[in-house]
């Protein structure tokens, strides 16, 4: 970071990007490394992925661009010339072994927590990381796979404006809570509205949708 300045440590990296793609040229060799990561999830993302397809696209310079962004290598089937690669790691009952060996393809996930520990983090940190971790992929699979939740290159879906619900033919069956049901819909429609998603963590989201499940169901 440069504080003495003004500066905090994202935009540094974010001057450093600027000057990057501006002055990059087909002679150049790029090597970026982790952009992005000092904000939102959905903003770092967003950024990684705009400046990855300004640079292929406008410089053709040769870049080597490391992420943890998963949903980053979905961009080998739409740019040509970009390859994904990952460094190989044998994983043994959790016990892991780098192999510093690159190949093609995308890893299947990352090892932070495994690293984690072996720099030493405390055990009890560790075990509560794992059960944090099992929470949040329980929770990621009730609302959808990871890809439907993050990937920048899904449809969003259409806004629907009004919620109408179709009146029971049951006989004796009462109507009485129709007005009440419709207007809870309506305040949770305005509620999902007014969400400002790209400044919300990963989280908070899962922690807001929670809320809104427990909501909806009482």
């Amino acid at each position: 970071d440069d504080l003495a300045s003004g500066r905090s440590t994202f935009m540094v990296e974010m001057t450093e990007m600027a000057f990057i793609l501006r002055q990059a040229t087909p002679r150049s060799l790029i090597l970026i490394d982790e952009i992005g990561r000092g904000t939102s999830t959905f903003d770092g993302m967003s950024v990684a992925h705009a400046g990855l397809e300004y640079l292929h696209v406008r410089s053709n310079a040769r870049i080597v661009f490391a992420t943890h962004y998963h949903e980053l290598t979905e961009l080998e089937a739409r740019l040509p010339g970009l390859k994904n690669a990952y460094m190989k790691v044998l994983d043994q009952g959790g016990k892991l072994t780098f192999l510093y060996e690159l190949a093609l393809g995308r890893s299947s996930k990352s090892f932070g927590i495994q690293v984690a520990e072996l720099a030493g983090v405390p055990k009890p940190v560790i075990k509560k990381a794992w059960e944090i971790l099992k929470i949040l992929e329980s929770q990621s699979l009730e609302m959808g796979s990871r890809s439907n939740q993050l990937s920048l290159f899904a449809q969003p879906e259409p806004e629907v404006e009004n919620i109408e619900v179709e009146k029971p033919t049951v006989p004796g069956f009462t109507t009485d809570f129709e007005p009440e049901f419709l207007k809870r819909a309506n305040e949770f429609k305005e509620e999902l509205r007014a969400l400002d998603l790209n400044s919300m963590r990963p989280i908070d989201a899962l922690q807001y949708i929670s809320d809104l499940k427990d909501k909806l169901l009482s």
